[in-house]
């Protein structure tokens, strides 16, 4: 039987589940709700000679053997080109304004 009759036959009867499946894209809509728009101040310019003055950060989502999601949270000096500082989590935190917990 498909999923949507039997969850039809379930509300006529009021028989609900404890536990319902999550809507994925519901919660990629909220993921994507919460980040905010920045303005640009650097218009591409990424050859910066002064130190500790622009940083990029970068979030790298990795997939380990037991089914979890890892968060790889870096912060990157644009002029000296090394990692200021990094953090892992498996709660993925948007940075904005904030540096990773670990520092180099």
């Amino acid at each position: 039987m498909n999923h949507k009759c039997i969850l039809r036959i379930m509300i006529k009867f009021g028989i609900m589940t404890k536990i319902r499946r999550q809507n994925a894209y519901h919660k990629i809509a909220e993921a994507t709700y919460e980040h905010k728009t920045i303005p640009n101040h650097l218009n591409h310019r990424f050859d910066q000679q002064e130190p500790d003055k622009v940083f990029a950060t970068y979030i790298t989502y990795l997939h380990i053997e037991s089914g979890q999601t890892v968060y790889l949270s870096c912060v990157k000096d644009i002029a000296t080109r090394e990692v200021i500082s990094y953090g892992t989590s498996f709660i993925y935190k948007p940075p904005y304004g904030t540096r990773p917990s670990y520092n180099k």
